[in-house]
Protein backbone atom coordinates (compact mmCIF):
# COMPACT_ATOMS: atom_id res chain seq x y z
CA UNK A 1 0.00 0.00 0.00
CA UNK A 2 1.30 3.47 -0.85
CA UNK A 3 1.39 6.03 1.94
CA UNK A 4 1.59 9.81 1.65
CA UNK A 5 4.04 11.62 3.93
CA UNK A 6 5.82 8.64 5.52
CA UNK A 7 8.97 9.01 7.64
CA UNK A 8 11.58 6.64 6.18
CA UNK A 9 14.35 6.62 8.79
CA UNK A 10 14.38 5.71 12.46
CA UNK A 11 12.49 7.85 14.96
CA UNK A 12 15.71 8.99 16.66
CA UNK A 13 17.73 9.62 13.49
CA UNK A 14 18.55 13.20 12.56
CA UNK A 15 18.08 14.70 10.09
CA UNK A 16 14.59 13.35 9.60
CA UNK A 17 13.88 11.84 6.16
CA UNK A 18 10.40 11.61 4.68
CA UNK A 19 8.85 10.38 1.44
CA UNK A 20 5.94 12.24 -0.14
CA UNK A 21 4.79 8.89 -1.58
CA UNK A 22 6.17 5.77 0.13
CA UNK A 23 5.62 2.16 -0.98
CA UNK A 24 6.50 -0.44 1.63
CA UNK A 25 7.74 -3.85 0.54
CA UNK A 26 7.52 -5.55 -2.83
CA UNK A 27 4.36 -4.03 -4.26
CA UNK A 28 3.75 -2.56 -7.68
CA UNK A 29 2.82 1.10 -8.01
CA UNK A 30 0.99 2.17 -11.17
CA UNK A 31 0.66 5.90 -11.79
CA UNK A 32 -1.56 7.24 -14.58
CA UNK A 33 -1.00 10.95 -15.32
CA UNK A 34 -4.13 12.65 -16.67
CA UNK A 35 -3.07 16.29 -16.27
CA UNK A 36 -0.06 18.37 -15.32
CA UNK A 37 1.11 16.89 -12.01
CA UNK A 38 3.78 18.38 -9.73
CA UNK A 39 5.05 16.66 -6.59
CA UNK A 40 7.13 18.74 -4.15
CA UNK A 41 8.78 22.09 -4.81
CA UNK A 42 12.30 23.53 -4.54
CA UNK A 43 11.90 26.37 -2.00
CA UNK A 44 9.97 24.16 0.45
CA UNK A 45 12.40 21.25 0.10
CA UNK A 46 15.47 23.43 0.53
CA UNK A 47 14.05 25.34 3.50
CA UNK A 48 12.85 22.19 5.26
CA UNK A 49 16.25 20.55 4.88
CA UNK A 50 18.36 23.48 6.07
CA UNK A 51 16.19 25.02 8.80
CA UNK A 52 14.22 22.08 10.15
CA UNK A 53 16.67 19.23 9.54
CA UNK A 54 14.02 17.43 7.49
CA UNK A 55 14.47 16.20 3.95
CA UNK A 56 11.95 14.80 1.50
CA UNK A 57 12.03 12.22 -1.26
CA UNK A 58 9.35 12.23 -3.94
CA UNK A 59 8.35 8.64 -4.71
CA UNK A 60 10.30 6.20 -2.52
CA UNK A 61 9.75 2.56 -3.47
CA UNK A 62 13.15 0.76 -3.44
CA UNK A 63 11.63 -2.75 -3.46
CA UNK A 64 8.80 -2.04 -5.90
CA UNK A 65 8.15 -1.83 -9.60
CA UNK A 66 6.78 1.55 -10.68
CA UNK A 67 4.94 2.08 -13.98
CA UNK A 68 4.12 5.63 -15.06
CA UNK A 69 1.65 6.10 -17.91
CA UNK A 70 -0.54 8.93 -19.11
CA UNK A 71 -0.95 11.72 -21.59
CA UNK A 72 0.67 14.72 -19.83
CA UNK A 73 3.68 15.32 -17.58
CA UNK A 74 4.86 14.53 -14.07
CA UNK A 75 7.32 16.85 -12.31
CA UNK A 76 8.98 15.73 -9.08
CA UNK A 77 11.07 18.30 -7.17
CA UNK A 78 12.57 17.29 -3.81
CA UNK A 79 15.63 17.59 -1.59
CA UNK A 80 16.46 13.86 -1.43
CA UNK A 81 16.04 11.35 -4.26
CA UNK A 82 13.10 12.36 -6.45
CA UNK A 83 12.16 8.85 -7.61
CA UNK A 84 13.52 5.55 -6.21
CA UNK A 85 12.34 2.18 -7.57
CA UNK A 86 13.44 -1.39 -8.12
CA UNK A 87 12.17 -1.27 -11.71
CA UNK A 88 10.87 1.84 -13.46
CA UNK A 89 8.78 1.77 -16.63
CA UNK A 90 7.74 5.02 -18.31
CA UNK A 91 5.15 4.55 -21.05
CA UNK A 92 3.40 7.83 -21.71
CA UNK A 93 0.69 7.63 -24.36
CA UNK A 94 -0.81 10.58 -26.23
CA UNK A 95 0.87 13.07 -28.56
CA UNK A 96 2.26 16.34 -27.23
CA UNK A 97 3.71 17.14 -23.81
CA UNK A 98 4.33 13.87 -22.00
CA UNK A 99 7.31 13.40 -19.77
CA UNK A 100 8.60 12.57 -16.33
CA UNK A 101 10.93 15.31 -15.07
CA UNK A 102 12.87 15.16 -11.81
CA UNK A 103 14.81 17.84 -9.95
CA UNK A 104 16.64 17.15 -6.72
CA UNK A 105 19.37 18.46 -4.47
CA UNK A 106 20.45 14.81 -4.16
CA UNK A 107 19.93 12.05 -6.71
CA UNK A 108 17.16 12.59 -9.24
CA UNK A 109 16.36 8.96 -10.06
CA UNK A 110 17.63 5.69 -8.57
CA UNK A 111 16.61 2.44 -10.26
CA UNK A 112 17.97 -0.81 -8.78
CA UNK A 113 17.38 -3.15 -11.74
CA UNK A 114 15.62 -2.04 -14.91
CA UNK A 115 14.72 1.26 -16.52
CA UNK A 116 12.35 0.94 -19.48
CA UNK A 117 11.26 3.96 -21.50
CA UNK A 118 8.64 3.09 -24.14
CA UNK A 119 7.53 4.76 -27.34
CA UNK A 120 8.14 8.51 -27.42
CA UNK A 121 8.11 9.04 -23.67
Amino acid sequence: MATIGKRINGENDKPERYALIYVEGEQDLNINITGEVALGNSPFSSQAATKNKKSYSGIYAPDSNITITGDRSLLIVTHEVALYAKKLTIAMTAQGQRSVDCESYGACVIVKHDLVVKDNS
